[in-house]
């Protein structure tokens, strides 16, 4: 399985209908490319988000920043303006949203820092998180994982009212559901990876 070229939607009238794309995709570089973006999306290619939402096991294998592209592109669907940073050396912040109708020089209102990870998120990423919603006047920040708060890291937030959100793999679960082509998503059976490692 070198590339990803089609997808499955369903139709009202028809049961099954194959889109090609002109553009092909290799699916490996959903798991081992930094290269954003995509050819079908803003910050993401829509051809993985249909991969993730019926693989979605493969969330923790990603790329760290398709990861990033993935949350960037959420949010741009909701209705944000977004600014996706530049990968590395971002200082904590991997993602900055501001309200669409904001003037230029307005603060984002969300400050978000992605981590791919399958290690629960401990105190210290939500804190220095904290830190950085305070100092750049943003409304909220959010922790978007793979895995999960620790439990230390959510009773610091509770314990000191912090703005700062969990948005964890169950979150991205839903996302993925929200944002796929309805019907769509190539599916390899439990157990079964056919894509090339490097």
């Amino acid at each position: 399985m070198g590339t990803v070229n089609a997808r499955l939607t369903s139709n009202l009238w028809i049961r099954v209908r194959r889109t090609e794309h002109s553009s092909r995709v290799d699916l490996r570089d959903l798991f081992d490319s930094e290269s954003l973006p995509l050819p079908l999306g803003v910050f993401i290619d829509q051809r993985f988000i249909d991969y993730l939402d019926a693989n979605t096991k493969e969330l923790a294998c990603m790329h760290w920043r398709q990861f990033e592209g993935l949350v960037a592109e959420k949010l741009r669907r909701e209705g944000l303006k977004v600014g996706l940073g530049p990968g590395r050396a971002d200082e904590g912040v991997d993602v900055r949203a501001w309200d669409p109708d904001a003037p230029a020089d307005a603060p984002a209102v969300l400050l978000v820092q992605c981590k791919r990870t399958r290690q629960k998120i401990e105190r210290v990423v939500v804190k220095a998180l904290a830190a950085d919603v305070i100092f750049e006047g943003a409304r909220r920040g959010m922790v978007a994982t793979t895995s999960a708060w620790s439990p230390g890291a959510r009773s610091t937030v509770d314990a000191r009212s912090y703005p700062v959100d969990e948005a964890n793999q169950d979150t991205l679960i839903d996302w993925l559901a929200q944002m796929r082509t309805p019907g769509a998503g190539l599916w390899l059976p439990e157990g079964i990876r056919q894509v090339p490692r490097v």
